[in-house]
């Protein structure tokens, strides 16, 4: 081999290729990964605002960047600095001074990190611009965090992951253009004769890996070096998990975020159809929407089991899962309002015994109230150290969540009701309290607006129903069968028109006959009043699917849904219609009606149901585990969730380990029930017992490859790649004892390539004529040793053939010096 071809050659573990294309190949792959890096930051930048302008402009400006480098054109520094300084500087202070709110200066700020970004981008590239492409594009992303909303966060999330290992993939490729870059250095320096340039070449990229010698194809970027990044990538976030899991939270600004307060909320509003006063129509402008309200899973206070959402609303009186939310009584002219509101009390904080559990995600609607299965005798919020109770109001039994929780991204609370009602009954038989009468909550439920067409079409149904003698439970059914079935009315999500003047429910009774669940329960309520019983529009969600993936049954806001609650008693409506309103409240219970046709609004809900499938569902899950174990995980949360799980199941096999068999049934049972629920896989303490077990068979594997790799060599040493391997061994070792023979012996401290470059200048200066070179010798046997290489039996036959012809020219110089 000559000097010169040796001068440009790489050691590698596949075929030889020129110094100069390979650093040609880095340098391009360095590149583009830069300009990904850029456009991928740029992305994430403009999800997180909500905008695409000037955020995503990077992208065109990275290709346009990317273009121009490879021409080795670029923006000179002068005009650089020069549109800096009176364009895009000047804009971004425009941004920031005139814009009205604080993100909106924020994100005057933000922007000019991204013309910052475009100036860099387009200037010569040297390393010094490399590390300001890197730093801003990491401000650009840490940014984008404090600027995500939370029904994109998830999202967010998920490129963020990415971002991670195109990160690491360029910080490695830089690593291997420095490699290459030095090489290339000690190739330029190198003597006229070119001897031991590979090595030099070698020594330089040795900090980097085997993946820098490329593949047995001669690629520097091979399967082999990506499958190092990705590796490197899973494994650094593994730890960071753990890190986040491990590392405590501060109370004062993580349970604040998590739990929502006021000061960190910007902009919220209620979602449309709970705010304390809705107009008629409202609640269909979210009947068509998939945006997902509550998850829930519901448990046996009794045996622990998980309960079947469908199952328990039979159980309780429904036809489906009813979550009560708010209670409307006062009705003008097609509003319906909360009324006066009572003082609000507050639940205790000891949940009741043998209680059915509730267990709730609530998403980020903007309204205060907790949906819950009724009756409910208990609520806990559990979002804090210390579960508080939530508030309810007397009068309605609305429960609300406390003002410090307000403007939350979600919130989690427990509800604990009874394990059986029936017939749509929500309270045992009472009288009204003194408490409901003196906040003139009676007067709101009778409350009945002059509407003569209604009032004259009652009194004609109470006249053929018997004389009145009829119980007040009879006529409510009455009403309620002629609304759903028998009056001609249709289901529709359509807007109303009615003439002005007109009332909006008397235009739905005898006009239009059309209209969806807020249309059917006014009419059904004030129906009721003009009969003296007591009734309240009562709003919330009705139905819903289980997710398989999550095992949470699932509402979403196309579930929201009116219905009726009247006050029942057991007087003839004739004696209550004699009688006094006071008369008109004896011993009774809470009643539910729905008068909506309950088959086409099902047909209604199921024709706006999202058709996402199995990509669409692992996507929502994967946004879900991230809003809620990384964007709301909290002390408590850390708590409940992570230390105390593990310190109980390693409390359990300690105790184990010592004997006891109460212990032993009670870690069978805990590897049971983790096993069985996929829920708890994602969970930080599934996290950390999934890590520990990857890691367990991670050191298995390594483990049975080495005892599998020693087992063969003991005992089918004539496989191939074992009599190849060997082959190798032997001839670099009589290559290594003939140069001992020579009096050269590789120090400790000294490369094989350094060696080599020994050998071939003693051979030189002896006048050896041999045609081995050692630089070859020495290159084919990291081929083999430490790239995984097989060599040809071609190859192996001339090395043994120049192994041979150099001991013969050993012996000649041994002969010379040693004459007989």
């Amino acid at each position: 081999m000559t000097p010169a071809a040796t001068s440009t050659m790489v050691a590698s573990t596949g075929p030889a290729v020129d110094v100069s294309t390979r650093r040609r190949a880095v340098e391009r792959g360095f590149r583009l990964s830069i300009h990904v890096l850029a456009g991928v930051a740029s992305v994430m930048l403009a999800t997180a605002e909500g905008s695409a302008f000037p955020t995503l402009l990077t992208v065109p400006v990275t290709v346009a960047a990317a273009i121009l480098s490879a021409r080795k054109r670029y923006l000179s520094s002068v005009w650089a600095n020069a549109l800096g300084f009176f364009v895009f500087f000047p804009f971004a202070i425009m941004e920031f001074t005139f814009g009205s709110a604080a993100d909106a200066k924020l994100r005057g700020g933000v922007h000019l990190l991204v013309y910052l970004t475009w100036l860099v981008l387009l200037q010569r590239h040297t390393a010094g611009k490399y590390w300001y492409v890197c730093a801003l594009t990491v401000l650009q992303v840490a940014v984008g965090t404090l600027l995500v909303e939370p029904q994109d966060s998830g999202r967010y999330g998920l490129l963020l992951c990415g971002y991670a290992l195109l990160a690491i993939w360029t910080l490695t490729v830089f690593s291997v253009r420095r490699a290459y870059a030095k090489g290339a250095d000690a190739a330029e320096t190198a003597t006229d004769s070119g001897v031991g340039v590979g090595f030099d070449l070698l020594r330089a990229t040795s900090s980097t890996g085997t993946v820098v010698t490329g593949d047995d194809r001669g690629r520097v970027f091979g399967p082999r070096f990506a499958a190092g990044v990705v590796s490197t990538t899973f494994g650094s976030m593994a730890v960071a998990v753990v890190v986040f899991l491990l590392f405590p939270r501060n109370n004062l600004m993580t349970d604040a975020l998590a739990n929502g307060a006021d000061e960190f909320s910007f902009g919220q509003t209620t979602m449309t159809g709970f705010s304390e006063s809705v107009e008629l129509g409202e609640l269909g402008r979210i009947l068509e929407s998939n945006e997902r309200v509550l998850e829930v899973r519901a448990f046996d206070g009794v045996s622990g089991e998980e309960l079947d959402l469908y199952e328990y609303a039979n159980r309780m009186g429904y036809d489906e899962p009813l979550f009560r939310g708010k209670a409307l009584t006062k009705y003008e002219d097609g509003r319906w309002s909360a009324g006066r509101e009572a003082r609000r009390l507050q639940y205790r904080n000891t949940p009741p015994r043998d209680a059915v559990r509730q267990e709730y995600r609530l998403a980020d609607v903007g309204t205060d109230i907790l949906f819950a299965v009724n009756p409910v005798e208990r609520v806990l919020i559990r979002e804090r150290n210390d579960p508080v109770g939530a508030v309810v109001e007397p009068n309605t039994s609305v429960v609300r969540r406390e003002a410090s929780f307000r403007g939350a991204k979600g919130i989690e609370y427990v509800a604990y009701s009874p394990r059986r009602r029936g017939e749509n009954v929500v309270s045992e038989p009472r009288r009204m309290t003194l408490r409901e009468r003196w906040y003139g909550q009676l007067d709101d439920l009778l409350e009945r607006p002059a509407m003569p067409r209604l009032q004259g079409f009652v009194a004609d149904e109470l006249a053929e129903m018997r004389g009145g003698r009829l119980s007040p439970r009879e006529v409510a059914e009455k009403f309620n069968r002629y609304l759903q079935s028998e009056g001609g009315f249709a289901y529709s999500l359509e807007g109303q028109r009615r003439p002005v003047g007109v009332d909006p429910v008397e235009n739905f009774l005898f006009e239009t006959k059309t209209g969806h669940c807020e249309y059917y329960a006014s009419a059904l309520t004030l129906m009721l009043r003009n009969v003296n019983v007591p009734a309240r529009v009562v709003t919330g969600f009705k139905g819903g699917g289980k997710n398989r993936l999550t095992g949470y049954f699932e509402v979403e806001e196309r579930h929201a849904h009116a219905w009726v609650e009247a006050y029942i008693t057991e007087e003839p409506i004739e004696l209550i219609l004699r009688g006094t309103r006071r008369e008109a409240v004896n011993e009774g219970t809470w009643v539910v009606f729905d008068p909506t046709p309950s088959v086409e609004r099902s047909e209604s809900v199921a024709s706006n149901a999202r058709n996402q499938g199995t990509i669409g569902n692992v996507r929502r899950f994967v946004v879900d585990q991230w809003d809620r174990y990384v964007l709301r995980m909290n002390s408590y949360k850390q708590n409940t969730q992570f230390y105390r799980p593990v310190r109980n199941f390693l409390l359990t096999v300690w105790r184990t380990l010592q004997g006891e068999a109460e212990s032993r049934r009670a870690l069978w049972n805990q590897v049971k029930e983790f096993a069985g629920s996929p829920d708890r896989w994602f969970s930080p303490s599934g996290f950390l017992v999934t890590f520990f077990l990857l890691l367990l068979a991670y050191g298995g594997v390594r483990l049975s490859l080495y005892l599998f790799r020693l087992v063969r060599n003991l005992l089918w040493p004539q496989l191939a790649e074992g009599a190849a391997a060997r082959q190798v061994v032997v001839f670099y070792e009589r290559f290594q004892q003939s140069c001992e023979r020579l009096g050269l012996k590789r120090g400790s401290t000294q490369t094989h390539g350094e060696f080599a470059v020994e050998v071939t200048n003693r051979v030189a200066e002896e006048g050896l004529e041999s045609p081995l070179a050692p630089v070859a010798v020495v290159r084919s046997f990291h081929d083999v040793r430490f790239g995984g290489r097989s060599l040809p039996p071609e190859e192996l036959r001339r090395l043994d053939e120049g192994i041979e012809a150099f001991e013969a020219a050993v012996e000649e110089v041994l002969a010379r010096r040693n004459p007989v």
